[in-house]
Formats: C-alpha cells, structure tokens, sequence
C-alpha cells in the first residue's frame, strides 16, 4: 500500500486489512473449515428422525440446565484458579485474563480433535499474555498429569471402598490403569 493510499485510510487505529495471498489462504481455510463442518454435521444427524429430536425435546427436563451450567463455570473458574498458579513461575497474570483463555481452549476442545484446543490454549496465551509456548504447554501437561494422578485415585478409592465387581476383566482394569500411568510417567 503507497502513502498516499495510507493518508487515505480513516484514522481508526486498525492496521488496513491485507489484500494479498495471506487473505485468499485465509479464505480458503474458513471454506476447509466450513465444509468439514458441514460434512461433520451431516455425518451426525443423518439418521436422527425429526419426530424423535421434537419429541425428545418436548420431554426433556429442562430444569438441569441451570445446575448443569452452573457446575461447568465453577469448574473452568477452578481450573482456570489452577493453571494461573502454575503459571506463576513464570508471570502472575491476572484471573480474568485466565478466564478466556481458558474457555476457548476448553472450546475447541469440543470443536476439534485430539485435545487441540490444548494447543490452541497455548498458543493465545503466548499471544494476549506473552508467556511461551513452550511454557504454556508445560504447564497444561501438568494438568494433565494432576488430572490423571486424580482420576486414578478415585479409582483405587472406590476399589477399596466398594469392592471390584466379580468380572476378572474389571479387575484388570483397575488395577492397570496406575501401573499404565505410573510407566508413562517414568
């Protein structure tokens, strides 16, 4: 763009939008992007009957949304409240700063696959707070690694207090999954 076409431009504090190859790859993934949803969405209502989902819907019990809701923010409020405290090593950076960051992440999770919203967590932490990649992802394995150490003592818990079902295929399950988690630990 010339400086005459720049003078030209109203003064909005917005940089002009790019007109060259980074546009037209821009529009190519949101078509990528858009068709894949398309043929997601098809893939999973291709065999719903639409007087099951208007019946289903008439029936439902609507009064667990409220709860339901409630205990997702709660729960991104503590996680978020988590990963701000493993990220204090490197910067303290503010909760409602977290907060964002957080949803989308967990966000995309929903949207793509392979836990990419992780990555995509990673990555606008590096982008709106300046904090690494690298240390970004570091702390979202320990997540993951605290989630998994979790997940296994309930486990266990609830094999002691409840007892294991008399299914041997059970059994073995319970009592994998640590020796599974505690090997890729090491």
């Amino acid at each position: 763009m010339t400086d005459a076409q720049m003078t030209e431009l109203p003064v909005t504090g917005r940089t002009p939008p790019d007109t060259g190859a980074h546009a037209r790859r821009v529009r190519w993934g949101t078509l990528i992007g858009l068709l894949v949803s398309v043929v997601s969405l098809y893939l999973a209502v291709r065999n719903l009957h639409l007087a099951d989902v208007v019946d289903a819907f008439a029936h439902a019990e609507y009064v667990w949304i409220v709860p339901a809701v409630a205990l997702y923010l709660l729960a991104l409020v503590a996680r978020t409240a988590r990963w701000q405290a493993l990220l204090a090593h490197e910067r303290r950076v503010p909760f409602r700063e977290l907060l964002p960051t957080m949803a989308m992440g967990r966000a995309a999770n929903n949207i793509f696959p392979f836990r990419t919203g992780e990555i995509v967590r990673a990555w606008l932490l590096q982008r709106r707070n300046r904090i690494p990649v690298a240390v970004g992802l570091a702390s979202i394995l320990v997540e993951r690694v605290f989630d998994g150490l979790t997940m296994i003592l309930i486990l266990v818990l609830a094999a002691f207090i409840g007892g294991i079902p008399d299914n041997p295929y059970l059994r073995y399950v319970v009592w994998l999954a640590p020796a599974v988690f505690v090997g890729a630990l090491v």
